[in-house]
């Protein structure tokens, strides 16, 4: 099995993913798949492919669920009143994601 870690993504990677992420059929897919959500993956990492990133499939799921748990850290520490707001890169886009129906404020 490869190394699925691998070599830091770019920005141009992260942001193809991220395009690839937020299309609504592919929302869709992971409200209706659940867990069982394999195949979506496999979709993005084809995306990326056609675009001329080779991300494996494996790479491309660590690389969501790395962004839902650094996302969800950031999101819970700026609910926080005593806390000053901090960000991430594609903070708003990931807002739409897993918040579809709030504004992203500025972030």
């Amino acid at each position: 099995m490869p190394f699925l870690w691998g070599p830091n993504w770019s920005q141009e990677e992260i942001g193809k993913l991220m395009a690839l992420w937020v299309d609504l059929e592919v929302q869709r897919q992971f409200e209706w798949d659940g867990r069982l959500n394999a195949h979506i993956y496999e979709a993005l990492s084809g995306g990326m492919g056609e675009q001329g990133h080779s991300q494996l499939v494996q790479q491309c799921r660590i690389k969501v669920k790395a962004f839902r748990v650094q996302w969800a850290a950031i999101s819970d520490r700026n609910c926080q009143s005593s806390c000053a707001r901090k960000t991430m890169p594609f903070m708003r886009q990931l807002t739409r994601i897993w918040h579809p129906g709030t504004q992203a404020t500025a972030m």
